[in-house]
């Protein structure tokens, strides 16, 4: 399906707002047990709720979104400004990004592969060193739909994913998973189906 450019540009804004939405429900259910989930939720998520007394992300208002779109902002404004995907201004954001977790209104429940390959940024390390071989979570797939959005060729699209990844999250798992993520967002916004956009992305990647 052929989109008109109108249409691409709505897609690009849900992408950014509905992944802010997406990341404000679920934060209150990340990673609690089943038992805790039907305890607190009854086992269903209907709208925006604050999370329970004991979880990281109980300081947080029910709307707000966690460290994920924090860093989908880091990796926006980047882009924004350097016109383009840039290491190590990227690498300087999430360097920055690591102190204003020090202040509690700003810490959104950040994972401890990001932190980590933060506070090494803050300190001066490459960002092609910064980030950790071993980790294989999802901290970088989590924040690279602005590649998907920005780049219109696709081998574009994959090239800087990979490199958005590898300040914070540099195994291959993370490195590859980040370039799919990106894929997939590039071929949704511009009207491929869901199954289609995944089914392609997948072969584009190792």
């Amino acid at each position: 399906m052929q989109l008109r450019e109108e249409a691409i540009k709505d897609r690009k804004m849900g992408v950014i707002l509905g992944g802010a939405i997406g990341d404000a429900l679920g934060k209150a259910t990340e990673s609690i047990s089943q038992e805790e989930f039907e305890t607190h939720f009854k086992g269903r998520i209907t709208g925006f709720e604050k999370p329970f007394p004991k979880h990281p992300s109980s300081h947080l208002r029910p709307e707000q979104y966690t460290d994920d779109t924090q860093q989908v902002l880091v990796l926006s404004n980047s882009l924004i400004e350097k016109k383009g995907f840039d290491l190590n201004h990227f690498g300087n954001g999430i360097g920055e990004w690591w102190k204003s977790q020090a202040i509690k209104e700003h810490r959104r429940y950040p994972g401890g592969t990001s932190l980590a390959a933060g506070k090494r940024l803050a300190q001066g390390v490459s960002p092609e060193e910064s980030g950790s071989k071993t980790s294989e979570s999802c901290g970088s797939e989590m924040r690279v739909s602005p590649i998907g959005i920005v780049y219109s060729n696709e081998h574009d699209v994959a090239v800087n994913a990979r490199l958005s990844s590898i300040p914070t999250h540099a195994s291959e798992t993370s490195v590859e998973a980040s370039a799919a993520t990106a894929l997939i967002v590039h071929h949704l916004i511009r009207g491929l189906s869901p199954e289609k956009a995944v089914e392609k992305a997948i072969m584009q990647v190792k």
